[in-house]
C-alpha cells in the first residue's frame, strides 16, 4: 500500500517574491539566529523556509528518505491572502503554476491542492476552474480569511463551485482571528 502525505507544504520563489513585496506589515521574511530564513506572521516566526519547500527534486529526495510515495503539496498560511485584489489573484496564479510545474516534473510523486483568492469569489471560481484543468486534486484554505469565517456568505459561491466538482478542501490553521501585526524583536 502506498504512503501518501496529504499535509506537506511547498512555497515557490514567485510566491516568496510576492510576499516580500506585498506582505507587510502582517507578513515578512526574516533571518533568525539559527541562520535560516523564516516566514514571519504578525511578528512571530511561523516556519523555516527550507530548501525542500522550494525545490521539487529535493522534496522527492526527502520523500525517498522518509518512505513517502506521493505528497499532496499545498501552500501554507497566509496562502494568497495579502495585498489587494490584484495581488491576491496574481499570487494565486503564481503559486498554482509553480505547484502544477512540480507535479509535471514528478508526475508519479507530486500532487497539489490549489490556492484561491477567496475574498474575490468570481476570481476564486475562475482560478478553481483553471487549476482543475492544470491537475489540482483539491483546494487548501486557511481557517479564516481576513476577518471572515469560512461560513461567511461572501464565500458561498466558492463553496458551491467546490461542491459541483466534489473537490476536497484542506482547512489549515492560520494566525488567530483578530491578530494584529507587531514589531519582531530579534
Amino acid at each position: 500500500m502506498p504512503t501518501i502525505d496529504i499535509h506537506t507544504h511547498m512555497f515557490g520563489y514567485g510566491w516568496l517574491d510576492m510576499i516580500k513585496q506585498h506582505g507587510a506589515p502582517a507578513y515578512d521574511i526574516s533571518d533568525r539566529e539559527d541562520s535560516r530564513e523564516y516566514l514571519v506572521e504578525y511578528g512571530t516566526p511561523a516556519c523555516a523556509l527550507e530548501v525542500e519547500a522550494f525545490d521539487y527534486d529535493k522534496r522527492v529526495e526527502m520523500m525517498d528518505r522518509e518512505g513517502i510515495d506521493v505528497s499532496i503539496v499545498s501552500l501554507t498560511s497566509p496562502n494568497v491572502h495579502f495585498g489587494d485584489e490584484a495581488i491576491s489573484i496574481a499570487t494565486a496564479r503564481i503559486a498554482n503554476d509553480e505547484m502544477a510545474a512540480g507535479q509535471a516534473a514528478h508526475p508519479d510523486r507530486i500532487r497539489w491542492f490549489a490556492s484561491l483568492p477567496w475574498e474575490y469569489p468570481e476570481a476564486a471560481i475562475a482560478e478553481l476552474e483553471r487549476c482543475i484543468a492544470l491537475g489540482a486534486v483539491g483546494v487548501m484554505c486557511v481557517a479564516h480569511i481576513g476577518e471572515r469565517h469560512l461560513v461567511d456568505p461572501l464565500f458561498a459561491p466558492v463553496w458551491e463551485a467546490l461542491d459541483r466538482h466534489a473537490f476536497p478542501v484542506l482547512v489549515h490553521p492560520t494566525a488567530p482571528l483578530g491578530a494584529k501585526a507587531c514589531e519582531l524583536r530579534l
